[in-house]
């Protein structure tokens, strides 16, 4: 009766394993070829009374194993170390571009001109922004109207005879 039980164990932390070891599979088959092979030997060596007790004793402590395990691997040693754990929260949130997420709707000043591209101060963080295709002057207020993935596109916040340097070329 040690050996089916060895079995079941020897079944359990191979699908453990599972999750770690990348195997396609196979070592977590052979963990649940394993816990069958050890219920079938209970129904064999013990008769049926044995093999449902140990059939149903199984499909209990298996998965709730596993479920206690992984509720509690995130806090182990090993869990810490693999598992990124979250930023602050209200930290300084980058996007893929290395730009500080920024909304619609903040005001800062244009950095350089802006032809249509150039570059924006918010507060103290410098950005790479674009117009629509008009031309700002350099230090004239700007805001943002939208973000586009890394690309966050601005108009001028400011008296619109100040913004615009090259209006009357436009005319």
């Amino acid at each position: 009766m040690i050996i089916p039980l060895v079995l079941s164990l020897v079944g359990i932390i191979a699908i453990i394993a599972e999750f770690f070891i990348p195997s396609a599979g196979l070592i977590g088959l052979g963990g649940m070829g394993a816990i069958i092979v050890s219920i079938v030997m209970v129904f064999r060596e013990s008769g049926s009374l044995y093999g449902f007790i140990f059939l149903f004793a199984n499909l209990v402590i298996v998965p709730s194993i596993i479920i206690a395990y992984w509720k509690h691997f995130p806090r182990s040693f090993m869990g810490r170390r693999l598992i990124l754990s979250p930023g602050p929260p209200g930290g300084n949130r980058e996007s893929a571009g290395g730009q500080p997420s920024l909304e619609a709707g903040v005001e800062g000043r244009a950095l350089t001109f802006l032809r249509p591209a150039g570059t924006g101060v918010f507060g103290d963080k410098r950005v790479s922004v674009l117009t629509d295709g008009e031309f700002l002057d350099k230090d004239c207020p700007i805001r943002i109207i939208r973000i586009e993935g890394n690309r966050v596109f601005v108009e001028a916040a400011g008296p619109e005879e100040n913004t615009n340097m090259h209006k009357e070329q436009q005319t």
